[in-house]
C-alpha cells in the first residue's frame, strides 16, 4: 500500500485522483486551506484523512508526512488562473510559491517523492505550429504560467542540490464530471452552465483558439500510470495530443442539446496563445492508452449536469 498526501486535494483534479487512489487500495491524506469546500470528497470521506492549514505551516506538513508515513506528495495547489493579474500573482507568490520552495528541502529530507502539477499550456507560450513537447522553450505569457515555471525550476534546482525525487506533470485542459460549472476557468464547464441556465456564451476572440482537452477519467488514469511507471526526475505532458477550437466545442454542444443559445464574441486577450496542443509521444512510450473522444466526453459531462440541474428545479 502506497501512502499519498495531496496538497490541494479537494479540488476538481485532486478529488478525482483521490477517489481513484482509494479505489486501488492506497492510503490517502488531504491537505487543504481552512474553510475549503471538501464536498467532492464526500463519497470517500471515511477512507481518507483531511488536514487543514496553510502552505507556510511547514512544521505541520512535516508532521503530517511523518505521522502518516507518506511516501508520495502530490502538489496541486495554486491560487491563479490564466487570466490572473499582477496583484493576484504577488499574492500567489507569497501564499503558494515561496512556501512550496521552503517545503522542497523537507520533502527531500523525509525521502518522499514529489509529484508537481504544472501547466501543459501556460508554461510554453507561443509557437508557430502550436504543438509543444517537453523539450520546447518555456516562455509563459501569463502570471499563472510564470508561477508554475518558477516552481518547476525550483524543484529541479532542489533535486540537483539534495537529490529530491520528483515528477513534473504538465496537464492540458482536463474537463468532465465534478468540474465546477460556476468557476472562472474551464471552457467546456462554463459553456454547459450557460446553456443550462439560458445565458449567453461569451468567447474571447473569434473562437479559433485551439486547446488540448482531456476527459477527467482519462487524465486520472494517465497520472496514476505516470506515477507508477514513469522514470524518476522526469517531466511529462499529459493531454490528448489533439486540438479542438472554441467554435468546435460549441458546435459539439449544439449537436446534442435541444436548447437554443447565443454566442457573443468579445475582444481577444493577449494571454491566449492561438494554439496549444501537447506532444504526448513521451507519455505514449510509457503508457498504451485509448482516449475518450471529445464528443463522447462532452456528451457525458453535459448529460450528467443536465440531469442534475433538472432534478434541482421544483
Amino acid at each position: 500500500m502506497n501512502k499519498f498526501l495531496l496538497i490541494g486535494g479537494a479540488g476538481f483534479i485532486g478529488s478525482a485522483i483521490s477517489k481513484k487512489l482509494v479505489t486501488e487500495g492506497n492510503n490517502v491524506s488531504i491537505f487543504e486551506l481552512p474553510g475549503s469546500n471538501c464536498s467532492r470528497l464526500e463519497s470517500i470521506r471515511n477512507s481518507i484523512s483531511i488536514h487543514y492549514g496553510n502552505l507556510n505551516q511547514t512544521e505541520l506538513i512535516k508532521e503530517i508526512i511523518e505521522k502518516n508515513a507518506i511516501t508520495t506528495v502530490l502538489h496541486l495547489a495554486s491560487s491563479l488562473i490564466p487570466s490572473s493579474n499582477e496583484e493576484q500573482y504577488i499574492a500567489d507568490f507569497k501564499d503558494v510559491v515561496l512556501p512550496t520552495i521552503k517545503l522542497l528541502s523537507i520533502f527531500s529530507d523525509l525521502n518522499v517523492k514529489l509529484i508537481f502539477f504544472s501547466s501543459g499550456g501556460a508554461v510554453y507560450g507561443q509557437k508557430s505550429n502550436g504543438f509543444f513537447s517537453e523539450k520546447d522553450a518555456l516562455l509563459p505569457l501569463s502570471y499563472y504560467g510564470q508561477s508554475k515555471l518558477i516552481l518547476e525550476e525550483s524543484i529541479i534546482f532542489e533535486s540537483r542540490k539534495s537529490n529530491l525525487n520528483y515528477l513534473i506533470l504538465r496537464p492540458s485542459n482536463p474537463y468532465g464530471i465534478g468540474q465546477n460549472l460556476y468557476g472562472k476557468q474551464g471552457l467546456i464547464a462554463t459553456c454547459i452552465h450557460n446553456i443550462l441556465t439560458d445565458q449567453k456564451i461569451e468567447v474571447w476572440g473569434d473562437g479559433s483558439v485551439v486547446r488540448d482537452y482531456i476527459y477527467i477519467d482519462d487524465f486520472v488514469a494517465l497520472v496514476i500510470n505516470a506515477i507508477d511507471k514513469g522514470k524518476d526526475k522526469q517531466i511529462y505532458n499529459i493531454g490528448s495530443g489533439t486540438g479542438c477550437s472554441v467554435n468546435q466545442v460549441i458546435d459539439i454542444l449544439r449537436n446534442f442539446t435541444t436548447k437554443n443559445f447565443e454566442v457573443a464574441y468579445l475582444e481577444s486577450r493577449n494571454v491566449d496563445a492561438p494554439s496549444l496542443i501537447l506532444d504526448i509521444n513521451k507519455l505514449q512510450n510509457l503508457i498504451n492508452f485509448n482516449y475518450t473522444s471529445i464528443t463522447k466526453g462532452i456528451h457525458s459531462f453535459y448529460e450528467y449536469e443536465s440531469n442534475l440541474y433538472h432534478t434541482k428545479i421544483p
